[in-house]
C-alpha cells in the first residue's frame, strides 16, 4: 500500500510481476492467487530461460499440470524412475560430477528429510574428492551437524548488520562458501548468479565474517521454497509420489537445460522369500561406493521402470497446492 501511495503522488504506475502457479507463502499468503483473481492479468507466452524451443512449450503444459507434457521430457531423456535408495544416491553423485565440471547446479528436494540426506551423500563425496576439508577446524550448525573449510551452507534469518557484497546485505536463503574458520565463526564468500557465458559458479570478491552460522544448515541440496527464484545450468529434482504440481513446476523450470525428474517409485510390499536378512541399504551403499572409489565399478543408474515413474508424476501434476 505504501509503494502505490508513493507511485500515486510521483504519477509513477506499478507494474507487479509474478506467477500464480509457483509456490505461494508456506504460512498464511496466497497473494498471487489473490491479486490474480481481483485484478487480472496480462501473461508473456514465451518463457526465454531454455536453451531448446521444445522445453519453453513442455514447461507451459507443465504449469498448466497437462499430463501430456510428461512424454516430451520423457522423449528426451529427462525423467529417471527408481527406488529411494537408487534415486537418492543418482541424484547426489549427479550434482557431485556437476560440481566437478565447475557447472552451477541446484538439487532440489521436498522435504527437509530429503535434504539433509542428500547433503550427507553430497558432502561425503566431496570431502573423499578433497573439495571439503575433512579434518581440521569445523563449526556447529543447525540440526547438530558439522561444517569445514570448503563447505557449502544456507543462510537461514535476514541480517542487515552484516555486508554481504556486491551491495546487499545477508539474507534468508544466501548460498555461502566457507573460506576459513576462525574464533569469531567462519568466514565465507556469498554465491552470485552463474556467469551468462559459462554457466560457471560465481562468488563475492570480498570475504566476510557470518557471526550467525548457528543457524545456518548445509546448502547441497535445497528445498522448492529455496530453489524459487534460482536460474542455473542444471537442475535435478528428487519427486515423491506426495508432491504437488506447483513444487514440481518449479523444480523443473530453474535451469537453462538438463533439468531431470528423479522419481522415487512406491516400493512394493512382497513377501521376502530369501532365507535370511539383506543387508542394510547404507552398508551395501559403502561397499559400492568402496568399488566405485577404486575404480571396479562404473557409476550406476536408476533402473525402475519408466512407466512407473510416469505414472507417479501423472498424480503428482494432479495434485493442487
Amino acid at each position: 500500500a505504501d509503494i502505490i501511495d508513493h507511485a500515486a503522488r510521483a504519477g509513477a504506475k506499478v507494474a507487479m510481476a509474478l506467477d500464480h502457479q509457483q509456490l505461494q507463502a508456506v504460512e498464511n499468503g496466497g497473494g498471487a492467487s489473490l491479486i490474480t483473481r481481483t485484478q487480472g492479468y496480462v501473461q508473456l507466452l514465451e518463457p526465454v530461460r531454455f536453451t531448446e524451443q521444445w522445453e519453453r512449450t513442455a514447461s507451459l503444459a507443465l504449469r498448466e499440470g497437462k499430463t501430456a507434457a510428461l512424454a516430451d521430457y520423457a522423449e528426451h531423456g529427462r525423467i529417471r524412475a527408481g527406488t529411494v535408495e537408487e534415486i537418492l544416491e543418482a541424484a547426489a553423485q549427479a550434482y557431485v560430477a556437476h560440481t566437478l565440471e565447475g557447472k552451477d547446479s541446484l538439487l532440489i528436494a521436498r522435504s527437509h528429510g530429503l535434504r539433509r540426506e542428500l547433503c550427507r551423500r553430497v558432502r561425503e563425496d566431496l570431502q573423499h574428492l578433497g573439495l571439503v576439508a575433512r579434518d581440521g577446524p569445523s563449526i556447529e550448525i543447525a540440526d547438530g551437524q558439522r561444517a569445514t573449510v570448503g563447505d557449502l551452507i544456507v543462510c537461514t534469518v535476514n541480517d542487515r548488520s552484516v555486508d554481504a557484497g556486491e551491495g546487499e546485505t545477508l539474507a534468508n536463503m544466501h548460498v555461502l562458501r566457507i573460506e576459513a574458520i576462525t574464533p569469531a565463526g567462519p568466514v565465507v564468500r556469498r554465491m552470485l548468479d552463474a556467469d551468462e557465458q559459462t554457466q560457471a559458479r560465481r562468488w563475492t570478491e570480498e570475504a566476510f565474517l557470518f557471526p550467525g552460522y548457528q543457524t545456518a544448515e548445509l546448502g547441497y541440496a535445497v528445498t522448492k521454497h529455496v530453489a524459487q527464484g534460482r536460474t542455473v545450468a542444471a537442475t535435478r529434482s528428487v519427486v515423491t509420489p506426495g508432491d504437488d504440481r506447483q513444487g514440481t513446476y518449479v523444480a523443473l523450470t530453474r535451469g537453462y537445460g538438463d533439468n531431470v525428474i528423479m522419481v522415487i517409485t512406491p516400493s512394493p510390499k512382497l513377501a521376502d522369500p530369501q532365507p535370511l536378512s539383506r543387508p542394510a541399504p547404507e552398508l551395501k551403499r559403502f561397499a559400492d561406493l568402496e568399488q566405485q572409489r577404486e575404480g571396479q565399478a562404473a557409476q550406476r543408474r536408476p533402473q525402475g521402470d519408466l512407466d512407473e515413474g510416469l505414472a507417479v508424476l501423472a498424480d503428482v501434476l494432479a495434485r493442487d497446492a
